[in-house]
C-alpha cells in the first residue's frame, strides 16, 4: 500500500525505551556525552566534527528572524550522524552562561506559557530548512515558538545535514543503502530519546510532513513501545521492497517484504492530505484511516498539491491552525 500523507500530529508517550545510542550538544552547551563510558572514543570522534555543524542555512534563517537557535548531534544505532536544529523555548534552554546572574533564569511567567516540545521531520528530498525558509509569518517551527512550544527540527540521514557515518563514507554505496524503514526505526528513536533526555520532558509532540509520517508509521509499527498502549485493529502498511527474492531474504527473511502492522499504531494522528498530491492517492489515504486504530482528525484539502503543505499562502489556514488546535486541545501531554 503506497501511502505517505502529508502532515501528522503525534504525542509521543513517556515510557519510551532508550536506544543504545548517544549524542552531543553542540550549541554552547557542556558537550557531555549522553551514553555509557563504552561510546567515549565514539564521543570523542564526534567532537572532532563540531566545525562542520556550527552555521548552515537553518541556523542562519532562524538567527535572522531574531530568534534563539542551537544545534545538537546524536548518533544512532548503526553510526549515522544526524543533526538536530532547535528553537528553544525560554522554560527549557539550559543556561550555560557562568556570568548570568540568577535574575536572568526563566521566571514563573515563562514556565507558565511553556505548551510541551515537539519534534518536525521533513518529506522527501527535503531538510528541516522546509519548516523555517518561509520565514516567521509561515514557517512551522517560527507558528510553534511563538505559541509557547520547544521546537526541534530533525534532519533524516543522507540529507545535506546529516550525511556523515562513522564508518562509512558518504561516497560509498552502502552509506545509501537505506529507506523510510530505517529512518523509522534507527533516526526518530535516536533523535526522541536524545529529545527527552535532554529536556527532561516525559513526552513530545511529532509532526511529519511526507517521508516524516511514513517513518513514524514504521517506527510506531516495528517498536510499539514507542506508543501509548497497544489496541487489537487490524492494519497493514507493506515495507520496501527490493524486487529481489535473495535482496528480499537478506532483508526480512523472506522471500516479500512483510507488512507493517499499523494496528500497533495506537497513538492519535491528525492528517492532512492534498488532493492533488502526485506522492499519493484518495484511495491510499481514505485506505490509511481505515487501518489505523487511533485517527483523532483528517482533512483533505482540495487541489492542494506536495509542496503546498510548505509554501501555500493559505497554509495557516487551512493547516497550521488546525495543528495548534489539536495540540492544544490534547490532553495527555
Amino acid at each position: 500500500m503506497k501511502v505517505i500523507p502529508q502532515l501528522v500530529l503525534i504525542v509521543i508517550p513517556s515510557f519510551i525505551r532508550t536506544e543504545t545510542s548517544c549524542g552531543v550538544s553542540e550549541s554552547g552547551d557542556d558537550g557531555r556525552l549522553l551514553a555509557n563510558e563504552t561510546f567515549e572514543p565514539r564521543a570523542r570522534r564526534i567532537r572532532r566534527l563540531s566545525s562542520d555543524y556550527e552555521r548552515d542555512l537553518v541556523m542562519d534563517t532562524i538567527q535572522a528572524a531574531d530568534y534563539p537557535a542551537n544545534v545538537h548531534v546524536v548518533v544512532t544505532k548503526d553510526s549515522y550522524i544526524l543533526k538536530l536544529h532547535r528553537i528553544p523555548d525560554p522554560a527549557l534552554e539550559e543556561d550555560t552562561d557562568d556570568d548570568k546572574v540568577e535574575s536572568e533564569s526563566p521566571t514563573d511567567n515563562d514556565v507558565a506559557t511553556f505548551r510541551g516540545v515537539v519534534l518536525l521531520m521533513h518529506g522527501m528530498f527535503s531538510t528541516a530548512a522546509d519548516f523555517v525558509v518561509t520565514g516567521p509569518e509561515n514557517g512551522l517551527a517560527f507558528i510553534l515558538a511563538d505559541a509557547g512550544y520547544d521546537v526541534w527540527l530533525g534532519n533524516a540521514r543522507g540529507t545535506r545535514f546529516s550525511r556523515k557515518n562513522l564508518n562509512l563514507n558518504p561516497k560509498s554505496a552502502a552509506f545509501w543503502d537505506f529507506s523510510w524503514h530505517e529512518i523509522g526505526i534507527n533516526d526518530l528513536p535516536a533523535m526522541i530519546d536524545y529529545i527527552l533526555l535532554h529536556t527532561k520532558q516525559r513526552k513530545l509532540f511529532y509532526i511529519g510532513h511526507n517521508q516524516g509520517v511514513t517513518a513514524m508509521l514504521a517506527l510506531l509499527s516495528e517498536k510499539p513501545a514507542y506508543n501509548r498502549k497497544i489496541i487489537a485493529v487490524t492494519g497493514k502498511f507493506q515495507q520496501f521492497d527490493y524486487k529481489n527474492f535473495v535482496e528480499n531474504f537478506q532483508r526480512y527473511k523472506q522471500g516479500k517484504p512483510p507488512y507493517y502492522d499499523l494496528s500497533k499504531v495506537t497513538i492519535p494522528f491528525t492528517l492532512f492530505y492534498g488532493t492533488k498530491d502526485f506522492f499519493s492517492s484518495s484511495k491510499d489515504f481514505k485506505k490509511l484511516i481505515r487501518s489505523l486504530p487511533n485517527v483523532a482528525t483528517f482533512n483533505e484539502i482540495p487541489g492542494w498539491t506536495h509542496m503546498d503543505f510548505i509554501y501555500n499562502t493559505q497554509i495557516y489556514v487551512n493547516v497550521y491552525s488546525k495543528i495548534l488546535e489539536s495540540m492544544k486541545n490534547c490532553t495527555n501531554i
